[in-house]
């Protein structure tokens, strides 16, 4: 599965001048993800050792989980909605129209 992902994201038919902004924000949920897990056993080892439970590091484990989980989400919501996130032809776009609602209630 992991191959077939990494193989689909090498032969995206995209031009030179495109970005892949989906990409882009699925990696770097998943770096946000992983900073927060770094943070949360960080302060694990502090209360391991030393006894002291500082909430700074739950904090930033919450936030940054909940900013990549928030992210990943909306990508979903927005996809399932008929939102296109790649196209093969005409200029860069940020946004698309929603073609699931024209298309397929046509």
């Amino acid at each position: 599965m992991i191959k077939f992902v990494q193989q689909s994201f090498a032969k995206g038919n995209f031009d030179v001048g495109e970005t892949d902004y989906v990409k882009y924000l699925v990696s770097s949920c998943l770096w946000m993800n992983l900073i927060s897990l770094a943070f949360k056993y960080i302060g694990y080892l502090i209360y391991i050792y030393f006894g002291k439970d500082y909430s700074f590091f739950d904090f930033v484990y919450l936030f940054f989980h909940a900013v990549a989980d928030s992210i990943v989400i909306s990508i979903f919501i927005f996809v399932s909605y008929g939102w296109t996130i790649t196209f093969l032809k005409d200029t860069d776009f940020d946004l698309y129209v929603p073609l699931g609602k024209d298309f397929l209630l046509s």
